[in-house]
């Protein structure tokens, strides 16, 4: 009987070390699928949008220039650049900014400068709008003898 019981309690530890590392593995896997659950980000939790880059000339020197980045977010977008300007002594120049969410006006700015190189960086829009904004029309110029802006066309650029 001793034998016996000796053979069954090894029997079981043999069991029992099975049971235990199928324990183990089955706990790792778990957390395993849990930290690749916590590292995806929510599918609604964030939606990303293609950021703008460009640049206008005012002439075919490219004396007057603009270097812009746009970087939308969910209600904003942050807008970012330097306006260049060869002939600052002569005229300078101006660019102003338009945010529209569907159409509708929601903000608006303007930069000046008066000097070779002027870097800039904004946000432009309404973190309180619902949707946020989904155009920035922007139009680069330089103010004439009498103050009064000889402008581009405007570029509209859409959150896409």
């Amino acid at each position: 009987m001793a034998h016996r019981l000796g053979v069954q309690a090894a029997s079981s530890e043999g069991v029992g070390s099975k049971m235990g590392l199928l324990r183990r593995i089955v706990a790792v896997a778990v957390v395993a699928v849990a930290l690749v659950g916590a590292a995806q980000p929510a599918a609604s939790a964030r939606v990303q949008w293609a950021d703008e880059n460009f640049e206008r000339c005012l002439d075919i020197r490219c004396k007057q220039k603009l270097v812009v980045k746009i970087v939308w977010g969910q209600r904003t977008a942050v807008v970012s650049g330097k306006m260049i300007n060869a002939d600052w002594q002569r005229a300078p120049v101006h660019v102003r900014f338009w945010s529209l969410a569907n159409g509708i006006m929601v903000h608006h700015t303007t930069r000046t400068s008066h000097i070779q190189e002027l870097p800039f960086s904004f946000v432009l829009g309404d973190p309180n709008r619902v949707g946020g904004i989904d155009e920035i029309w922007t139009q680069f110029c330089e103010l004439g003898p009498t103050g009064q802006p000889l402008c581009q066309p405007h570029k509209k650029d859409i959150r896409d």
